[in-house]
């Protein structure tokens, strides 16, 4: 969002390009700079002195105040050098320290001279594996004048508005009314976007595909031989590549269902090996990637959008959000015992073949139908999990499956387990490693526990991505016996269609709120719903009314699965509440008793 005295500066750099005197702004920049060196400007090549620029400042009090880039105008009253700050603006209050206010303007009004004026809807973004710093707000002050000059006057931090953006325009934050880097003075270098085709790939381009993902992910498979043993499951309807004379970036999707609190399966694009080459980052690629690949999603009728993400910083600006923690657990299994009354028996371990990879295949179908963040998973992965099918990417996995039956000898649970032998000085020091765990009730998973934690010879046991709010310590003689590591973001979630995810939720108690969400994606807005909720029905529908609290996308991803508290999804971008209380009642609506949990990485 830009204040007042923002788009004072901005009037001020269209009034000056308009009249032709583009060099007054680089003059000024290095002023501010204290650099007063000559500088060639214009096709004569004359060359002038830096001049001074506060004759200038004057100029920006005639101009009209008022806010671009949201669909609320605010105004306030304040004296020279004071600014309201509400949750979620953005804009150049980076620029701290600075006693003189005027000494504030010239340096934004430098940064809007670099930043120019912008070339096109997607191509405004930094959209890469690095980090958006505007969007996710980490940055602190804004770098030298001199600095970016040097780096083709890219500016990640400007975010400017086009000539003729005026008052009653809705704008969201990260719209196409944000532009970065390249003006007439200062062409950007690296902004190829014409020459960048993003498109679905073909069969024959599978393996300059896997490559480019592979040098991506710093990875060095025989491509031949994953993309042999792997093209069976690739749907090339949903495999995108950018393309540069060559494949420079990756991405592709699988359909599945997440069940979402209630017990719906929602149908849902697993997006994953989204990769751009080192040497084509900050052209807007991986955005355009991603736009490609939401719209192809709504027009398949998947309204969620799901990841795992390599890097925490690159995904919250395109709308996906936190919505399950997970951790690794350590058990010493040296220190403790189980709880009287805690389940045994029960547990016996089967052979690796066909008819184990049917039974866990069906006993985790039915667990996932139960447990909020769950997926559906793909057929191969059951057969290529216990190391009946090999990859490619990795070596087959080698170990061992137990199954847990219930009373009437049905299968409700499995564990899926490998281990290292070792010895200190005599003694067994063994690690397991529990790959997968899934049991249908409290009794078969505790029995799988005990089970696993009882072994011979063994010390220790790692699991990893578990749930940080499982049971697994309270059934313990000794609580601190168990160590909870690498507690962090599991799944994340975006909502690619606000109201029919919405809907297809169930809630915990009854509420009516309407919610504003920021949509990420340029060019779209901002989506406005009624949300009816309630335990046995939900309605969710777009609505004039006006809103009750306005949230950014990947907020209310985070929050939707019923994990992650709505007032904490909020912090890093911000909300508005228009209603007293909204945050907290839009909170207790989407929290869910039970934590989420997504058992299948992808």
């Amino acid at each position: 969002m830009l204040e007042d005295r923002e788009l004072h500066l901005v009037d001020r750099f269209e009034t000056v390009l308009a009249e032709g005197r583009g060099e007054v702004l680089v003059v000024e920049l290095l002023a501010i700079e204290g650099r007063p060196v000559p500088l060639a400007i214009g096709g004569d090549r004359r060359r002038r002195d830096v001049q001074d620029p506060a004759d200038d400042r004057e100029a920006m009090a005639s101009h009209g105040d008022g806010l671009v880039g949201e669909e609320q105008r605010h105004h306030d009253h304040r004296g020279p050098g004071q600014r309201r700050v509400r949750a979620g603006d953005r804009g150049l209050e980076r620029v701290r320290g600075q006693e003189h206010r005027g000494e504030i303007e010239d340096r934004e009004l430098a940064e809007l001279a670099l930043a120019g004026q912008a070339q096109g809807d997607q191509e405004d973004d930094v959209d890469d594996e690095a980090a958006d710093d505007e969007l996710d707000g980490r940055d602190g002050q804004a770098p030298g004048i001199a600095e970016e000059i040097g780096h083709g006057g890219i500016l990640p931090q400007c975010r400017t508005r086009r000539p003729g953006d005026r008052a009653g325009v809705a704008r969201r934050a990260g719209s196409a009314g944000r532009h970065r880097g390249g003006s007439p003075l200062y062409p950007r270098p690296m902004s190829s976007q014409p020459d960048i085709d993003v498109r679905r790939i073909r069969p024959e381009e599978l393996v300059p595909w896997l490559e480019t993902m592979a040098t991506a992910f710093l990875s060095n498979p025989d491509v031949a031989r994953v993309a042999e043993r792997n093209a069976p499951y690739y749907d090339y309807a949903r495999t995108w590549g950018a393309f540069d004379g060559r494949v420079v970036g990756t991405l592709r999707s699988w359909a599945t269902e997440l069940t979402v609190p209630g017990g719906a399966l929602v149908p849902a694009a697993a997006v994953a090996g989204v990769t751009v080459l080192p040497s084509h980052r900050r052209r807007g690629i991986l955005r355009r990637m991603i736009a490609a690949e939401h719209e192809a999603a709504r027009e398949r009728g998947e309204p969620i959008g799901l990841l795992y993400a390599s890097e925490a910083s690159i995904y919250g600006r395109f709308g996906y959000g936190v919505g399950v923690t997970e951790c690794d657990l350590t058990l010493d299994t040296r220190s403790t015992g189980f709880a009287a009354g805690t389940a045994v028996g029960g547990v016996a371990l089967a052979s690796l073949d066909e008819a184990t990879v049917a039974l866990i295949r069906d006993v985790y179908d039915r667990y996932r139908r139960t447990r909020a963040g769950e997926i559906r998973r793909r057929d191969h992965s059951f057969a290529s999990a216990l190391g009946l099918v090999d990859s490619g990417w990795d070596r087959p996995w080698k170990g061992w499956v137990a199954v847990h039956r219930g009373a009437a000898g049905v299968a409700d649970g499995y564990v899926r387990y490998g281990a290292e032998l070792k010895w200190e000085h005599g003694q067994p020091r063994s690690i397991v490693t529990v790959n997968d765990l899934i049991a249908l009730d409290d009794a078969a998973y505790d029995a799988l526990w005990r089970f696993i934690a009882e072994l011979d010879l063994v010390a220790t046991v790692n699991a990893e991505r578990r749930s940080p709010f499982e049971r697994l310590p309270w059934i313990l003689s000794d609580r601190r016996a168990l160590v909870l590591e690498g507690v962090g973001d599991g799944l994340w979630v975006s909502l690619l269609d606000v109201p029919t995810a919405l809907a297809a939720r169930r809630y915990e108690r009854q509420g009516d709120i309407v919610i504003e969400v920021i949509d990420a994606e340029p060019g779209a807005g901002r989506t406005r719903v009624r949300l009816e909720a309630g335990p046995d029905v939900a309605a969710c529908s777009a609505t004039t009314r006006g809103p009750d609290l306005t949230v950014h996308a990947d907020a209310l991803g985070a929050a939707y699965l019923g994990g992650t508290p709505l007032r904490h999804a909020v912090l890093p971008r911000g909300f508005e509440e228009h209603r007293p209380g909204a945050l907290a009642e839009a909170d207790a609506l989407l929290r869910t008793l039970d934590a989420p949990r997504c058992a299948t990485f992808f």
